[in-house]
């Protein structure tokens, strides 16, 4: 008669399995899956707070939602900014996580990760502006990734970011905080 496993033993080997696919991933490519992880959890943990729907993310999320059920385009528009901070509260947390401080994307060469595709675009974008512009204006800047690429790109020039949404300056403050701009 042959051993039988029971069935926290298939839980446990499974979870063996996947942590450590998880960590040759987080260790052999790009993607660090598990670094990314955490990231997410740690800016959700004290996210709440700061969202422009007062620490209440299921009334906000109800707010967005009722934000669109209004046929009357006036209505909608009326309350825009409303709109778009709720939106954009929700959604910049995982903007970050999925894509990076960069909220946009590059043509990636084949020899590329996709965070050096993005760099390689955002320094090109700094290279169009010349040699050593005086002022740069990021607008729709989100958290700010591109602009503090380009500041390392052109470390002489005053760049400066706008967004709409409070909750993204406060992070891209933050950020900017952490890298010493």
């Amino acid at each position: 008669m042959g051993a039988q496993l029971s069935s926290l033993d298939w839980v446990y080997g499974a979870s063996g399995i996947i942590g450590a696919l998880l960590l040759g991933a987080e260790v052999l490519t790009p993607s660090n899956p598990i670094s990314n992880s955490w990231r997410l959890f740690r800016q959700m943990w004290g996210h709440n707070a700061r969202l422009s729907c007062n620490d209440n993310v299921s009334a906000g999320i109800d707010n967005y939602n009722e934000l669109h059920k209004s046929e009357d385009a006036a209505e909608r528009n009326s309350n825009y900014a409303e709109l778009v901070n709720s939106y954009y509260d929700l959604a910049t947390v995982f903007y970050e996580w999925g894509w990076g401080s960069s909220f946009h994307f590059a043509h990636q060469l084949p020899h590329e990760s996709f965070d050096e595709s993005i760099r390689r675009h955002e320094y090109q974008l700094a290279a169009c502006l010349g040699p050593s512009p005086k002022r740069v204006l990021d607008v729709g800047c989100g958290i700010g990734g591109p602009l503090r690429n380009i500041t390392r790109f052109l470390p002489d020039s005053d760049i400066t970011g706008i967004t709409l949404n409070p909750y993204q300056v406060e992070r891209g403050n933050q950020l900017c905080n952490l890298q010493g701009l």
